[in-house]
């Protein structure tokens, strides 16, 4: 037995030991003994279970390894699908769920299709393993996206591809590819060069938007959040987002979060500057020596070279071929009143013509329009910049009506009369002076959008009017004389009434019509020139007018036909009045839409026979746009009423800058270096349409979008936000070589960044690119005044103007329906708007059932316009139509133009960038056991060709080559679906 025992020893924590007994000393062997057998067996056991465990562990890291090689092979796979599939020009991209509503089944309307488009009708690449259809159930597959329940988002999943079998094990993979280009992107934000002024900033961001409407997920402090912008601009994945602070530590999304946004956002969304229409890459019209035989001339290169200052009209015509762009710049005439006064004069007793003509003159242009100064004026003080001249009219018979009266008939052309025999100034023209601004010296000019009025001659200067004679012509009634002089004998009666007659000229080829008064405008060059010699800058011909008579007493009556003196002629006494007119009346939206939409004003020719087809598609007479109006003496009412207030082209004060007119402002003309191809909508293309770039009635010329891009340089940094060089190091190298100027074929060089194609059938992401704010990041910080969204009608203009850029102009006028440059959509309803907007255009891209093959062609759908005059009407009962209360085609009437302009530079109908997810799988034949490995890698396509031929040439066979941008292993959990509700982003 044992006993304690005090020992001398030290003692252990108790300060006892322990010691045998020398009685009982076998008994103690056989105790150590079996404790020892027993001690051996639990290291035997132990080892055995450490071999075992070891063991398992060797296995389960053999299937991870198998498991992760066959995700490998499985996106190794996809890579190369992808590459076949996508990497030639003339590819499309869309998203399952463009088939249409329903179609594709659960998740598989997130499968990426790539269509041809020489071919939109063949068939698609569908970018999953095992070649399934998204129409189709899947049957064994794998889930590459988890679901999220309460959003309504079902689980991505791809068919499982079996490889084969070792040993005990069976291999298997799946992969999908999934379309980042139809998504809204997060974290390209508008970048801008920090010297810029806050005028030039805005003319670029005027242009195009300030990338995505971050409000949407993080509220409005977001764009000014430089924790969460500098989290952004890293983030690798959109699984990243989750992982984001803002500037108060807090995270910015959890994970619920950020898988309720990945079909919706991306992170990065790299595009070429692709050609979709022809293959090949576009070229940058920032090159100014680019030209080319279907649009780019020297009149579209004169409208993008920046104005400095004010630009001299150029009022000698050019030679014009349809289709082609118009580098003149000139005043539109919207209003002319020939008024002529016939009377004979007793103190010489010769009959006579004096005449006053009216001429309203619109500058469309948001810029000053200046005119050549009058040198020959410069003593006398005219400032005489425009002479107008009329050609066709009548011939002018004089009778006195009297039976038995000795007065000869007379009868003269008024286009060849002879009172000055020694000049040229026998027909009927007159010297238009324009005031000038202390600022122009002595130039005159017009003011942007002004509507300026001009009577000549001078009323105050020379009240009496212009005169010509009416002598020395065909003597018709017999007798030696035309004069009806009192020395002669042959003057009427006082009581004797005198008949004036014209005859118009007939045209023999067309008996039932006139050939038409002809009004023409000319530049002045001097007081002695024939200006019928000299080619017209604006003309108006085949004005239709009748032929007419009156009779006026001799020399009593209320007008009598003889008067005193020539000089008591006054306008108020006129007898015949030829009157040309726009009709603008704003109590007539047809006329008035067809005038701003249909008629360029800025044609040199206004022929009353031609025709025009309408916004309605019906043919119509330009005759039906103007008013030709002759008013015999008995109908002549106040002479101000040909110019109506009515008309949405008015000036209430002749030969006034006004303080505060009117403005009409048109056309934008570049203040600053254009960044979007959109800002062409303003450039004159002869015989097309206003604004024809970006409607759908642009047909051929909306493929500007496809061929061309802008990239301005400035201190060889790029201006346009939207595009970042391949590598800064050799793009340096390319600025300086070439002087810092834009090259043509920058294209192979650059990627945009932030590139959206509008094939997206995500209404999130077309509600977040269209609601973006005109500025973001800092510069939304710096001017919060910008954080609405707008659509700029004039984006240069409305950034110079400073009434506009500091919001104090009235909005709800018509008079103001041309004065601003901008519509916003803000607000509650503002917001609304563009959701029912974006839901609209998904919708209809559903309904069509393929893709876009090219921006042309999606412009000419005109499926954006539709989907704006759908909003409140068709869709979103409970907010007002887009453009209700708006004056009907003014520049705050928002149109399909206005929103493709703020798109061009990210739009594309492609995606370059892709993320692809695979699956690996290992199963052990004899446990059963699954072991599963997932990866992500995002890539990118190039500009550069896999054959090494020259980049801006079409790609075909396998095209352009494919780059990973990132790679990684996904976890378990983030594979797990979501069916809670997520917290509120905001």
């Amino acid at each position: 037995m044992l006993h304690y025992e005090k020992s001398s020893h030290r003692a252990g924590r108790y300060g006892v030991a322990f010691y045998p007994s020398c009685a009982t000393r076998p008994a103690f062997a056989l105790v150590l003994a079996l404790a020892l057998l027993g001690l051996i067996f639990l290291v035997l056991l132990s080892l055995t279970t450490l071999t075992q465990f070891e063991l398992r562990a060797g296995q389960d890291n053999h299937s991870l390894k198998a498991a992760r090689d066959n995700a490998l092979l499985g996106l190794t796979e996809a890579l190369g699908e992808l590459q076949r599939a996508a990497g030639p020009d003339r590819r499309l991209t869309a998203r399952a769920e463009i088939l249409g509503e329903g179609i594709a089944a659960g998740g598989n309307r997130y499968w990426t299709g790539i269509w041809d488009s020489t071919q939109p009708d063949g068939p698609i690449t569908w970018l999953v393993s095992g070649g399934a259809n998204p129409v189709q159930v899947n049957g064994d597959a794998v889930t590459l996206v988890p679901a999220h329940v309460p959003a309504g988002l079902p689980a991505v999943e791809a068919p499982r591809v079996v490889i084969g079998h070792s040993g005990h094990q069976r291999h298997s993979y799946a992969w999908w590819v999934g379309d980042e280009g139809v998504k809204a992107s997060l974290a390209r934000q508008r970048q801008t060069a920090p010297t810029l002024k806050e005028r030039e900033r805005l003319m670029l961001a005027n242009q195009t938007p300030g990338a995505t409407d971050l409000e949407l997920l993080w509220g409005e402090t977001a764009v000014s959040d430089r924790n969460l912008m500098d989290g952004l601009s890293r983030a690798g994945s959109t699984a990243g987002l989750s992982l984001l602070y803002d500037d108060s530590g807090q995270r910015v999304m959890s994970r619920e979060q950020t898988l309720a946004a990945t079909h919706d956002y991306t992170v990065r969304a790299y595009g070429l500057l692709e050609n979709a229409a022809e293959g090949g890459l576009k070229r940058n019209l920032s090159d100014d020596t680019l030209r080319d035989a279907r649009l780019i001339n020297d009149g579209m290169q004169d409208f993008l070279t920046p104005l400095r200052e004010a630009p001299v009209a150029d009022l000698y015509p050019q030679e014009r071929v349809d289709g082609k762009p118009v580098g003149e710049l000139y005043p539109v005439v919207t209003e002319v009143v020939l008024y002529m006064g016939i009377f004979q004069a007793k103190s010489d007793a010769i009959i006579k013509i004096r005449y006053h003509v009216d001429v309203e003159f619109w500058n469309p242009y948001t810029v000053p329009v200046m005119f050549p100064v009058d040198e020959e004026g410069q003593t006398t003080g005219y400032t005489r910049g425009v002479v107008v001249y009329f050609d066709n009219l009548p011939t002018i018979q004089v009778r006195d009506r009297t039976p038995g009266s000795d007065a000869p008939d007379l009868e003269d052309n008024l286009n060849k009369l002879k009172g000055y025999e020694d000049t040229n100034r026998e027909y009927l023209h007159a010297w238009l002076d324009i005031s000038p601004l202390e600022e122009s010296k002595g130039a005159p000019v017009l003011l942007p959008g002004e509507v300026y009025r001009v009577r000549a001659p001078n009323p105050l200067d020379k009240p009496e009017g212009l005169a010509r004679n009416i002598d020395n012509v065909k003597h018709v009634g017999g007798g030696d004389s035309e004069r009806w002089s009192a020395n002669r004998g042959n003057i009427p009666h006082d009581s004797a009434w005198i008949e004036v007659k014209a005859k118009h000229a007939r045209n023999m080829t067309m008996r039932d019509r006139y050939p038409g008064v002809r009004m023409a405008f000319v530049p002045f060059t001097g007081e002695d020139v024939d200006y019928r010699e000299l080619d017209p800058f604006f003309k108006v011909i085949n004005l239709p007018f009748e032929d007419f008579k009156f009779r006026r007493q001799f020399r009593v009556g209320k007008k009598p036909f003889s008067r005193e003196l020539s000089s008591d002629y006054l306008i108020e006494n006129c007898n015949i009045v030829y009157h040309y007119r726009l009709h603008s009346d704003k109590n007539d939206p047809a006329s008035v839409r067809d005038l701003l939409t249909v008629l360029d004003p800025r044609e040199s020719l206004v022929d009353e026979n031609a025709t025009y087809i309408d916004a309605n598609g019906e043919e119509r007479g330009v005759g039906e746009l103007i008013r030709p109006l002759t008013y015999e003496p008995d109908a002549l009412a106040d002479l101000e009423s040909y110019f109506s207030s009515r008309d949405i082209f008015h000036d209430e004060k002749s030969r006034s800058h006004e303080g505060e007119y009117r403005k009409m402002a048109l056309f934008d003309l570049p203040l600053d270096e254009p960044v979007s191809v959109g800002v062409l909508r303003h450039a004159h293309i002869h015989g097309q349409t206003p604004h024809v770039i970006g409607r759908r009635q642009g047909g051929d010329v909306n493929y500007v979008f496809d061929a061309y891009y802008m990239s301005p340089l400035t201190s060889g940094l790029l201006l346009n936000p939207w595009l970042l060089p391949l590598d800064n190091h050799s793009w340096q190298q390319r600025v300086i070589a070439a002087n810092g100027r834009p090259q043509a074929d920058d294209a192979a060089h650059l990627m945009q960044h932030g590139a959206f194609n509008v094939n997206s059938t995500s209404v999130e992401a077309w509600r977040a690119v269209m609601g973006a704010p005109t500025l973001a990041e800092s510069d939304l910080a710096a001017q919060p005044r910008y954080r609405d969204n707008a659509f700029h009608r004039l984006p240069f203009y409305a950034a110079a103007d400073v009434n506009q850029r500091q919001d104090r102009l009235i909005l709800d006028e018509d008079d103001d329906a041309f004065a601003v440059g901008r519509r916003t959509l803000s607000g509650a309803q503002g917001d609304r708007q563009i959701e029912y907007l974006a839901e609209g255009i998904v919708a209809r891209l559903k309904q069509r059932g393929k893709p876009f093959a090219s921006l042309q062609a999606f412009v000419n759908a005109g499926i954006i316009e539709e989907a704006l005059d759908g909003v409140g009407v068709e869709r979103g009962f409970d907010v007002q139509p887009v453009n209700h209360g708006v004056f009907p085609y003014g520049n705050r009437y928002l149109t399909q133009g206005d929103i493709i302009q703020r798109l061009a530079p990210m739009a594309a109908v492609r995606s370059d960038t892709f993320v692809i997810r695979a699956c690996g799988e290992t199963v052990n034949a004899n446990s059963g056991e699954t072991t599963q490995a997932w990866c992500e890698a995002l890539v990118r396509r190039r500009p550069d060709k896999l054959d090494g031929t020259d980049p801006m040439l079409p790609a075909t066979g396998l095209g352009r080559r494919f780059e990973l941008i990132s790679f990684r292993w996904l976890t378990p959990d983030e594979l797990e679906g979501v069916s809670a509700p997520p917290l509120a982003m905001h």
